[in-house]
C-alpha cells in the first residue's frame, strides 16, 4: 500500500510541475496521464527522467569514494589475514601437495603483480613452485575449513592449506 502512495504521489508532483492546474484533482492528473500516453511522447521522457531523478538512490562522490575505500580495505585485511594465519602456522600444503615447513615471504608495496608468498619444494625429483602476488591474495577467500583460495602469478586456482604442528607425547 505503501508503494502505491509513493508512486500516486509521485505522479500527482509530476503533474503539478508539468503545469496541470488541478489542485491535485484526480480527473485532470488523469486527463494529463492520457495526454502523454496518447500523443506526446516529449512529456512522457521528460516525467521519465523526473520520476528516474526522484526514485534514484542518492549516491555522492562521496558515498562511492566510502564503497571503493571498503573494498580495498577488505582486500587488504584479506591480504593482512593470510600474512597472520602464514605467521602461526607451522606447515602448509598447496593444492593438497607435500607438507611444506618453509616459504618465503616479501613486503607488501600495494602493487597487485608483487610476488608476496612464495612457496617451493621438490616432489619425485622434480622442483615446483608457487607464487601468490597480492592482487591474487586480495581477491582470494577463506573456506569455512580454513582453506584459503586465490589465484596464484599464472591465474591457476589455488589451495592454501595451513597446519599447526602439535608434539606428541607419550
Amino acid at each position: 500500500m505503501k508503494n502505491i502512495e509513493t508512486t500516486r504521489s509521485i505522479i500527482v508532483e509530476l503533474a503539478l510541475t508539468f503545469g496541470v492546474n488541478a489542485s491535485r484533482d484526480e480527473s485532470a492528473i488523469l486527463k494529463w496521464i492520457n495526454s502523454c500516453l496518447n500523443c506526446n511522447t516529449n512529456h512522457m521522457q521528460v516525467a521519465a527522467k523526473q520520476v528516474e531523478t526522484i526514485c534514484a538512490p542518492q549516491q555522492t562522490e562521496d558515498s562511492t569514494a566510502k564503497v571503493e575505500q571498503g573494498a580495498d580495505e577488505a582486500a587488504q585485511g584479506n591480504v593482512a589475514r593470510l600474512l597472520k594465519m602464514l605467521g602461526k602456522a607451522d606447515a602448509v600444503t598447496v593444492d593438497n601437495g607435500p607438507l611444506l615447513t618453509s616459504w618465503n615471504l616479501d613486503d607488501i608495496v600495494g602493487d597487485m603483480d608483487n610476488g608476496l608468498v612464495r612457496y617451493t619444494w621438490t616432489e619425485d625429483g622434480m622442483d615446483f613452485s608457487c607464487t601468490l602476488d597480492e592482487g591474487g591474495i586480495a581477491e582470494g577467500h577463506f573456506q569455512e575449513d580454513g582453506v584459503f583460495v586465490c589465484q596464484d602469478n599464472e591465474d591457476e586456482t589455488t589451495e592454501i592449506r595451513m597446519f599447526s604442528l602439535v608434539p606428541l607425547r607419550n
